[in-house]
């Protein structure tokens, strides 16, 4: 016969067993860590050592410019999809880690320097050899729009391709020019005190010792209608047969004299602001970046114009 009281002391003996367990569960962690705090010292410490490594093969200063890359938001964007796809792998989430693997080639391809480049030298390496003394007295140059802004007063100065209005400023005080073309305006409405590119680009080149009687101005939202703009003052104003330059971007120009042909200006090419393809090796090269990113967006803009006829 069962005794009375055998279910209450079998009760007792499993709920002691469960505290025992608790608690040699609880004695056990104390000295483990998560798998996943494992996993993230075992990458952390490969890093610490590769940089190790290329601080004692390349130098200190390699080595900060390689920091400094790693720790821009792209840099730790980069880290941290390739952290992600390694955790997705590790937990056999196949498809999460196709997609975040995607995004870390995607950027590491279009970030990278050495990409950069050569999609950069696909357009403007034609140009290479260029050199302003080679070129011929012309009677008139353009300036395409792009390398001038207007300041949150007023005033205009030189953007990022400012190099345009530089050379065009060259080319007068040399003689090869007697006259220049600004052209632009804004394909938005234009904020208060806020100048068309071609009026700011006139105002940088009278300030640069250009006279305002030698300065001309046309507009165009874009560069097919730069082209066109300026089709109809050559028609207008019988310019047919002077000597003409277009200067832009080098990794643009392509692209300008091919709409200028479409619309029939003869114009000798004049390349400005080359972006620099002379890279010397280093880690870093690799690692993605604002500005190589910014590089690869400009020219693919201009392959994907030159697909759809622009």
């Amino acid at each position: 016969m069962r005794d009375e009281y055998a279910d209450y002391y079998e009760d007792e003996v499993r709920l002691e067993d469960r505290k025992k367990k608790r608690r040699e569960k609880a004695e056990n962690s104390k000295f483990q860590l998560p798998p996943t705090a494992i996993h993230l010292m075992v990458l952390a410490s490969i890093g610490i050592l590769l940089l190790g490594l290329l601080w004692a093969t390349a130098g200190g200063p390699v080595l900060e410019k390689t920091l400094q890359a790693l720790a821009a938001p792209l840099g730790i964007l980069w880290l941290g999809l390739f952290a992600v796809t390694y955790f997705c792998l590790l937990n056999r989430l196949g498809f999460p880690a196709l997609v975040s693997f995607s995004c870390w080639a995607l950027l590491t391809l279009c970030g990278n320097a050495i990409f950069s480049g050569l999609i950069v030298d696909s357009l403007q390496g034609r140009y290479d050899d260029f050199d302003v003394n080679s070129l011929q007295k012309m009677d008139v140059v353009v300036v395409l729009g792009g390398g001038q802004m207007t300041t949150p007063v007023g005033t205009s100065q030189i953007s990022d391709a400012g190099d345009r209005l530089i050379l065009a400023v060259q080319l007068f005080r040399l003689g090869k020019v007697d006259r220049i073309i600004c052209t632009g305006t804004s394909g938005l409405p234009l904020a208060d005190g806020e100048k068309t590119q071609a009026d700011a680009g006139a105002e940088i080149l009278i300030s640069l010792g250009v006279p305002k009687d030698k300065i001309l101005k046309i507009g165009g939202r874009n560069t097919i209608q730069e082209m066109q703009a300026l089709d109809d003052w050559i028609s207008s104003n019988e310019a047919t047969k002077l000597r003409k330059g277009i200067i832009t971007s080098a990794w643009h120009l392509p692209r300008a004299m091919r709409l200028a042909e479409s619309v029939g200006i003869v114009a000798e090419p004049i390349p400005a602001d080359f972006s620099n393809t002379q890279l010397k090796s280093s880690p870093d090269l690799l690692i993605p970046s604002s500005d190589n990113l910014h590089q690869v967006t400009f020219c693919l803009k201009e392959y994907l114009a030159k697909l759809v006829g622009r």
